[in-house]
C-alpha cells in the first residue's frame, strides 16, 4: 500500500481519486484564484469596507452607507458574477428517494451563486447577491430606482459559516419608499430603511 508522506498538509477535498498531491496543489490554487476574483466583485458591490450593523445607524441617527451604480455599470458586474456559475446538469432519471438522500449532505465548501428579487414596486426593485462558502460567504442588497435607472448599494454580510451562512433575513418587505422588517438573525429588533435617504430607524423588538 502506498501512503503520501513528507509532501506536505493538503485538506483531502483537494485530492483526486488517487493520491496526487501535485493535481491537489494545482486545485487549492486554481480555487484561490476564483475565490480572489469573487471576492474583487464583491468589493465593487459593497456600499463599505465594514458590514452593515443597523443597530449602530439607527442609534447614532446616521444614514447608512452606499454606493451609486449607474445601470450599466450594474450590469457589467453582474456579468462577471454569471460567468463563474455553473452550468446545471438535471438527472430526470433520478428518483425523489434518490434526491432525498443526495439533500441529506450539503457540501458547504462548494459555492453557490445566487441573485434573489426580494421585493418589488412601481418605484423600486430590491436585489440580493450572495456568494456562499464555507468560511468566504457575503451578500450585498441593492435597490434600483426604476424612474432613474440608477442602482444604489445598501447593506452587505461577509464571512458566514456552514449553518446560517450570513444569518440573513428576509422577513422585510418594501412598503412605499422604505424597507420595513428584519434583515439579519442576529439582530434584536426590526429596522425601517428609507430609500430615498437610506435613513435608519429603530422600530420593534424582534421575538
Amino acid at each position: 500500500m502506498t501512503l503520501c508522506v513528507n509532501l506536505g498538509i493538503i485538506e483531502s477535498r483537494y485530492l483526486p481519486e488517487i493520491c496526487d498531491m501535485e493535481g491537489a496543489e494545482a486545485n487549492a490554487l486554481e480555487e484561490d484564484k476564483q475565490l480572489e476574483a469573487i471576492n474583487e466583485i464583491f468589493q465593487r458591490l459593497r456600499p463599505s469596507i465594514d458590514d452593515t450593523k443597523l443597530e449602530s445607524y439607527a442609534e447614532a441617527q446616521n444614514k447608512l452607507p452606499t454606493r451609486q451604480l449607474s445601470n450599466q455599470q450594474f450590469q457589467t458586474i453582474i456579468a462577471d458574477f454569471k460567468a463563474f456559475m455553473p452550468i446545471e446538469v438535471i438527472d430526470v432519471s433520478a428518483s425523489e428517494e434518490d434526491e432525498e438522500e443526495y439533500d441529506e449532505y450539503i457540501d458547504y465548501y462548494v459555492p453557490q451563486f445566487i441573485i434573489n428579487d426580494l421585493a418589488e414596486n412601481d418605484r423600486w426593485r430590491i436585489v440580493e447577491i450572495l456568494y456562499l462558502q464555507l468560511y468566504s460567504s457575503w451578500g450585498v442588497r441593492l435597490v434600483e430606482n426604476k424612474k432613474t435607472g440608477q442602482w444604489t448599494s445598501f447593506y452587505s454580510a461577509s464571512y458566514g459559516d456552514s449553518k446560517s451562512y450570513l444569518y440573513l433575513s428576509d422577513e422585510f418587505g418594501l412598503i412605499g419608499d422604505s424597507l420595513q422588517g428584519r434583515f439579519s438573525l442576529n439582530e434584536p429588533y426590526e429596522y425601517k430603511i428609507s430609500l430615498i435617504d437610506f435613513s435608519v430607524v429603530q422600530q420593534c423588538e424582534t421575538n
